[in-house]
């Protein structure tokens, strides 16, 4: 259907953004490509192209190009996507080191759309780094309440018991520690929490 429609009409932005998606999904990474850059090429500012094109670039660890590309979808403020373009960039700054940068970014997902789960791990994450606790537990908290406990990774629970072993909620601890040995118990976090309780820390 897409090639008819590109076909039909060799200049459809849209055409050519969903032709790249369909082809990324199919691994042809010089396909996808193409097709990314055509459709931004004939609408530079197609913020969904841009923002799955800043998909595509992060996941072949190009994180300049796609941090570029998150912050055009993300500064159009008539694109509804433009939170997740917000959250990509921060991801993407964490990856290029960028830890101011990156907290930026996700204060502004945020504050455009504050029933995000992810960042407000990161958010909780960052401040963990900082030693400011009270931060990182009232995100991480907020994480909790729009994550289901199903959806738990190894590193969120890693990271609350981590912020309860400062702050001292005892229960909190006792079910972030339970969920963590249930739930992935070869995982690296794991790993690592067995050896905080062989070395005491």
């Amino acid at each position: 259907h897409l090639k008819k429609a590109l076909e039909m009409d060799p200049k459809s932005a849209e055409a050519h953004n969903l032709m790249g998606i369909l082809l990324d999904r199919e691994s042809d990474l010089k396909g996808a490509e193409k097709h990314y850059r055509r459709a931004i090429s004939l609408q530079e500012n197609f913020s969904k192209a841009h923002h799955n094109y800043g998909i595509f670039l992060f996941k072949q660890e190009r994180y300049k190009d796609a941090a570029a590309n998150f912050e055009k979808a993300a500064t159009d403020i008539g694109y509804p996507q433009r939170a997740q373009s917000f959250e990509g960039l921060g991801r993407t700054a964490l990856k290029l080191g960028d830890t101011e940068r990156a907290e930026r970014a996700f204060q502004r997902a945020l504050r455009t759309d504050s029933n995000m789960a992810g960042p407000n791990l990161e958010m909780a994450d960052i401040n963990f780094q900082r030693q400011n606790m009270a931060a990182a537990q009232a995100y991480y908290k907020r994480y909790l309440k729009l994550t289901p406990d199903q959806s738990q990774t190894a590193r969120s629970l890693w990271l609350g018991i981590r912020i309860e072993r400062q702050l001292g909620d005892h229960n909190a601890l006792a079910s972030y520690e339970l969920a963590l040995q249930r739930l992935y118990p070869g995982s690296p976090e794991h790993k690592a929490y067995q050896a905080t309780l062989t070395s005491g820390r």
